[in-house]
């Protein structure tokens, strides 16, 4: 997860490594990580509360880690906005998230909200829903759209509930 070698000095010494992105479960899923005898490193600020709220008696240290992604094969702008329907100068935000995730987390409410303080008044502007795992959660997704409806800018959501190539989610 680290493509670059530790400052020296940021850690007092070697430990065990364990990646988690879940805000419970650690101790269960890593049962040999036992209570905190090590530094731990957190990519992420949620990360970071996370183990200091689950490990208060340990040091987190923060390191946000660079974001790589390989657009080799990912068709130009300009042909994703027709396939989508949008126009090429729309401001567009893609927001990906499973209807079963960490609700709290994802935050999809704030995200409406964010976005409608910024382009309620554009016409062109969009924010696209990428979602998945919708059945079942059908009285969130209208709750959502009630808050869109209430922010003035549920003509500018877009949902999108399918499954997409990882070239397309990029």
């Amino acid at each position: 997860m680290i493509s670059c070698p530790v400052p020296d000095g940021l850690v007092r010494r070697r430990g065990r490594m364990a990646f988690w992105e879940f805000n419970e479960g650690f101790p269960e899923a890593y049962t040999s990580f036992g209570r905190c005898k090590d530094d731990i490193i957190a990519l992420s600020d949620f990360n970071a509360r996370y183990f200091r709220k689950e490990f208060g008696d340990c040091r987190v240290i923060q390191i946000p880690y660079p974001l790589r992604i390989d657009v080799s094969g990912v068709p130009d702008a300009a042909e994703c906005r027709r396939r989508f329907g949008f126009a090429e100068d729309a401001f567009v935000v893609f927001y990906n998230f499973g209807w079963a995730s960490g609700w709290n987390r994802k935050n999809p409410h704030g995200a409406v909200r964010a976005f409608a303080r910024a382009f309620r008044s554009d016409p062109e502007a969009k924010l696209v829903f990428k979602t998945f795992g919708r059945a079942g959660h059908e009285a969130r997704e209208a709750e959502l759209l009630a808050i869109a409806e209430k922010e003035g800018v549920r003509d500018k959501i877009v949902l999108f509930n399918d499954w997409m190539s990882r070239s397309e989610l990029q």
